[in-house]
């Protein structure tokens, strides 16, 4: 049956393949016929250098390592050409001698294409060694995956709308759900708690970081679990529409705006609804655009301390964004931009000629990144340093720049291209434990592997966006690491 699938996608990725390498090469024409030999020629090392450990990777099985990989070349593949035509816009030539030529991309992409190269092999070295989070058989489910028939929405027989039972309940939770966080948003937003970027108000026994996080991580992965039980229909996903844009400008933030729609997004392109998918992925674009914009209006620097003011309406920020004149998010190239940019926020080309020009012995040696990688609080460092080597000055308290996972990477390969490797072994050992082990308790529970396969892709972005050892992985990551050991503690039924 899995090799009848197999064979079935074969003229898709044939298509793909064809329009992929037909799409490059028209591109790298165009940009030769305009003079941008030297964009032409950066790209082309992001082709020659990251490709090869991509395909690689996807050779393997592992998620995580297929996830890592693709979000690395991905970035880059599409950030490079972007930031080089945009040469004018780069704020940092007088600390970043950078001068935008070819060969000056080569050695941080060199760094990178070490790192993932390292990364493959160090994750199927360890992946055998039973102890990381276990040796579990083989995950099976009782559902088979089947071939779709032509009246099917959904080719994945599990996700098929017609096997949902009870829709009218799962649409009633979220209903409900959506009427008690809509308001505590805009309570939050009017207090100043859980804005992105900015010293959050103190509420008692914590519950500021509490609330934070379960408006802006923990809600959104329960509503899409609930969104995947109903029909998936229209007016529902017209109320996600509504409640991502709320959620996005109340905590000034573009990522709420994805991790609310990203659920949304995949089942419209699973059940084959095409102008559903292109409808919802553009008006998702536009509320990021719109939460990156509000900051414009929210944030506010005094005395070199960060603050927001939210002394107006959310319906007036909105019409203030929707209004301004220097709003950018009317221009005709505002939608390759905007990608470019969300993808830039993850890990630019950007990010690493920033990295490329840091020296982390001036802050607090390379081997202190390495301990971040695993948990950030193992190695603190001062963060007026840090921003000295990021972009030459100093920045208000409560605002931070930095890059990602491969940032990271090409920052200790400032030091020697060996902590490169020991960088991509630590990230390979972190990320073997999160899929073994999430693989385990999966099977433990008796949960679908495609649910693992969203956890363990989930959690593999956070890990590279967050630069590695970030409060939001490192909690989830033990409690699943743990869990994965234990006895079941409870019976579930992913079949309902």
């Amino acid at each position: 049956m899995v090799s009848v699938i197999k064979k079935l996608d074969k003229p898709v990725k044939k298509k793909f393949l064809t329009y992929g390498v037909g799409g490059i090469l028209l591109s790298s024409f165009g940009l030769v016929l305009v003079g941008e030999y030297e964009t032409m020629m950066a790209w082309w090392l992001v082709i020659i250098l990251l490709m090869p450990p991509l395909l690689w990777a996807l050779k393997t099985p592992y998620v995580a390592l297929k996830t890592i990989t693709i979000i690395s070349f991905v970035t880059q593949f599409v950030t490079v050409p972007f930031f080089y035509l945009n040469r004018d816009t780069f704020a940092f030539g007088n600390v970043k001698p950078f001068h935008f030529t070819a060969w000056e991309a080569f050695p941080m992409l060199a760094k990178v294409s070490i790192f993932l190269f390292a990364l493959v092999l160090f994750f199927k070295l360890l992946y055998p060694i039973s102890w990381l989070g276990g040796t579990p058989s083989k995950v099976t489910n009782s559902n088979t995956q089947n071939i779709a028939s032509k009246d099917r929405l959904n080719k994945y027989s599990d996700f098929d709308i017609r096997k949902n039972r009870n829709p009218l309940f799962f649409v009633s939770i979220i209903i409900l759900m959506l009427a008690v966080l809509a308001p505590l948003n805009l309570w939050l937003y009017s207090k100043g708690i859980g804005l992105t970027g900015v010293e959050s108000y103190r509420l008692p026994y914590r519950l500021s970081g509490i609330l934070f996080y379960l408006t802006k991580y923990v809600t959104p992965l329960i509503l899409g679990y609930l969104y995947s039980k109903t029909k998936r229909d229209w007016p529902l996903m017209m109320l996600f529409l509504a409640y991502a844009w709320e959620l996005g400008l109340c905590s000034i933030s573009k990522g709420a705006v994805i991790m609310v729609m990203f659920p949304v997004i995949i089942f419209a392109w699973l059940d084959h609804r095409k102008i559903m998918f292109t409808f919802v992925s553009l008006v998702a674009l536009l509320g990021v655009s719109f939460a990156s914009e509000a900051r414009n209006y929210v944030y506010f620097v005094e005395s070199g301390t960060s603050g927001a003011d939210t002394s107006f309406s959310i319906l007036t920020l909105l019409a203030k964004v929707f209004n301004s004149s220097d709003s950018k998010i009317w221009d005709l190239d505002f939608i390759p931009l905007l990608i470019s940019g969300i993808l830039s926020r993850i890990e630019g080309f950007g990010n690493l000629v920033m990295a490329q020009f840091y020296d982390p012995d001036a802050v607090d040696g390379a081997w202190s990144f390495i301990l971040r990688m695993i948990w950030r609080n193992l190695a603190p460092f001062d963060v007026d340093l840090h921003s000295i080597q990021w972009q030459g000055y100093t920045l208000p308290i409560g605002f931070y720049n930095g890059g990602a996972l491969l940032s990271n990477a090409v920052i200790v390969g400032n030091t020697s291209l060996w902590w490169v490797v020991i960088s991509a072994m630590v990230t390979a050992l972190i990320l073997v434990i999160l899929e073994k082990s999430t693989k385990r308790l999966f099977q433990i529970y008796k949960l679908h592997a495609y649910i693992t396969t969203v956890v363990i892709g989930f959690f593999s972005m956070l890990y590279f966006a967050e630069t590695g050892g970030s409060v939001t992985f490192v909690f989830p990551f033990l409690l699943i690491f743990i869990l994965s050991w234990l006895p079941p503690l409870f019976h579930l039924d992913d079949n309902q």
